[in-house]
């Protein structure tokens, strides 16, 4: 019986769905007319894919044979059209759709049923892409930061950073000494809500504070009158170091910047790393409406001394465009922002700076997810400047636009 080995995806790591993951299974002693097939099976909870591959020799009479499992991954990920499902009502949460796990399984099919072997591999993998040149060994034993390890946000805006963890997190904020700790953490990415509108991420776990919140009025909940938040927010305005303690682990290190924010354009998208990115464009911008004829309808049939209209619109499409532009981003800045310009999704902010988003959800209010519209990047450019450490951002970005057809 053929010996085999099975190589080039080292499940010991987590994998980046949208780069290649090629195995390679080389064959040993094998007897081609024993040897039937190779059967392999990809599953990912309920769903799974199959291919039947059958082996013939390279040029050197070696059976050696490679699989990439990149399509099969994408096929079969949790959520393929990266929507954003999770709302802030709780400061920490839980997010199935950011890992992915799946079971490989390689069947050897002899042509003596009781000769055939199994060998079963499973696979973590975050939906995320490296560059050539840049890749990062992850462990799958260890925690993992889904995001720069420097971040910007702006206040009164919703904002949250992703992390892989099995154990508790605690947040200190060294500067100021600000803590706070949540236990009963689901094993995976949990998203950690620095911001969710109004407040600010702080000392209070709202799933214990929320009775003191809001009080129950004829089966609804309503804001309690007499509550008074007694809230330590972990961030300060400007610079701030957050440590990670993740139990027995190595801590991670989190760099937050905090800008007294204005009015602007706030975007969040599906960035390279496999969670969300947040950033507050200028406020001073174009928004450029345009439209075009799709269906006339003619109604020239008169003499002209009895035309007055010869045609009739009756249909049209129009495109709501904004150029938005921020100047003068630093490097940190630049590495959280540029992965807009190839994000598959972007979401554009129509809610209010300054809305208690938690509240809203865990009050039966408004869907958290209303408060964003996807749109389309159409062009943009970062530029990088290696003189003077300070960057750009232009991009166009396309709001779906509704007329009278």
């Amino acid at each position: 019986m053929a010996s085999f080995t099975i190589t080039g995806v080292n499940e010991n790591n987590f994998l980046n769905i949208y780069n290649n993951n090629v195995v390679n299974i080389y064959f040993e002693n094998i007897v081609p007319e024993v040897l039937k097939y190779l059967e392999i099976t990809i599953t990912r909870g309920v769903l799974s894919a199959t291919f039947q591959v059958t082996y013939f020799p390279d040029v050197a009479g070696e059976y050696n044979f490679k699989f990439d499992l990149k399509e099969s991954f994408k096929s079969l990920m949790a959520d393929s059209l990266n929507n954003d499902s999770k709302s802030p009502e709780e400061q920490v949460g839980f997010d199935y759709d950011l890992l992915n796990e799946y079971v490989v399984r390689y069947d050897f099919i002899y042509q003596e049923p009781e000769d055939d072997v199994f060998y079963n591999v499973s696979y973590k993998a975050f939906k995320s892409v490296e560059q050539i040149g840049e890749t990062i060994i992850k462990p799958i034993t260890n925690p993992y930061l889904l995001n720069q390890g420097n971040i910007t946000i702006f206040k009164g805006y919703p904002f949250d950073f992703s992390l892989y963890t099995d154990t508790s997190i605690a947040l200190t904020n060294e500067n100021t000494g600000a803590f706070i700790l949540y236990g009963g953490v689901t094993t995976g990415v949990n998203r950690v809500y620095l911001s969710r509108g109004e407040y600010l991420l702080d000392d209070v776990d709202e799933r214990v504070n929320f009775i003191n919140r809001v009080i129950a009025d004829s089966g609804t909940f309503i804001t309690n009158p007499c509550y008074t938040p007694h809230l330590s927010p972990i961030l300060r305005t400007g610079y701030n170091d957050l440590r990670i303690n993740l139990a027995s682990n190595t801590p991670l290190n989190l760099k937050v910047r905090l800008i007294d924010a204005c009015k602007g354009v706030y975007l969040k998208w599906f960035n390279e790393d496999g969670s969300w990115s947040y950033w507050l464009f200028n406020n001073i911008h174009k928004d450029k409406i345009s439209s075009r004829v799709i269906d006339v309808y003619n109604t020239d049939f008169e003499s002209i001394e009895q035309t007055y209209f010869p045609s009739l619109i009756t249909g049209k499409e129009a495109k709501n465009t904004l150029d938005l532009t921020y100047n003068a981003l630093d490097d940190h800045e630049y590495n959280q922002v540029k992965s807009i310009i190839t994000s598959p999704r972007v979401e554009l902010f129509i809610g209010n700076i300054n809305d208690d988003y938690s509240l809203s959800v865990a009050n039966g209010g408004a869907d958290y997810t209303k408060a964003w519209t996807s749109v389309r990047v159409l062009n943009g450019t970062i530029t990088k400047s290696n003189k003077i450490g300070f960057n750009d951002i232009k991009i166009s970005i396309d709001k779906k636009k509704y007329t009278q057809s």
